[in-house]
């Protein structure tokens, strides 16, 4: 009998959703952060983030490209 290997958790950070990679690519270019504004960077990127979650850019769960 052949055994099955069962993934349990996240999948693994080596293999790159083409899918995901692709959208944060093209949303990369639109991504503005202003060190001027009381928001801190990472607030800023963040709601850009949820922002294009909202609006169907990228999909929710959608794992970030660990390259830039």
């Amino acid at each position: 009998m052949e055994q099955m290997t069962r993934m349990r958790g996240r999948s693994r950070y080596d293999q790159e959703d083409a899918a995901a990679a692709e959208a944060f690519r093209s949303i990369g270019s639109k991504v503005q952060l202003n060190r001027d504004e009381a928001a801190p960077l990472w607030v800023q990127l963040r709601n850009q983030v949820e922002e294009a979650i909202n609006t169907g850019l990228l999909a929710a769960n959608s794992r970030i490209p660990s390259t830039r």
